[in-house]
């Protein structure tokens, strides 16, 4: 998207809640050299440890975002994911 190198996770319904755990799998596995940013989908709720993570990954450097999606009625939350992850990275000051 837009020039982006993004990797989009999309977690298989009616796996439960998704955990800091297994968001510190899906960071580390992810080649990041390659990356431009990363995008986790899933219907469940997250934990507040999870969201506590995707922060701290946020203020590592690295560009995360963590979506709920549910259906057709997060299409917009979707594309606005999409956006904030393909949008340049500014440099720094």
């Amino acid at each position: 998207m837009l020039g982006s190198r993004l990797l989009v996770h999309a977690r298989a319904a009616g796996t439960g809640p998704l955990d800091a755990e297994e968001l510190h799998r899906l960071v580390l596995d992810a080649d990041w050299m390659t990356l431009d940013g990363m995008l986790v989908l899933t219907e469940g709720v997250p934990t507040e440890r999870a969201a506590a993570y995707v922060a701290a990954v946020r203020t590592a450097g690295y560009r995360l975002e963590l979506l709920r999606w549910a259906d057709a009625r997060d299409d917009g939350l979707l594309k606005r994911a999409l956006v904030r992850l393909a949008a340049p990275t500014p440099a720094p000051a």
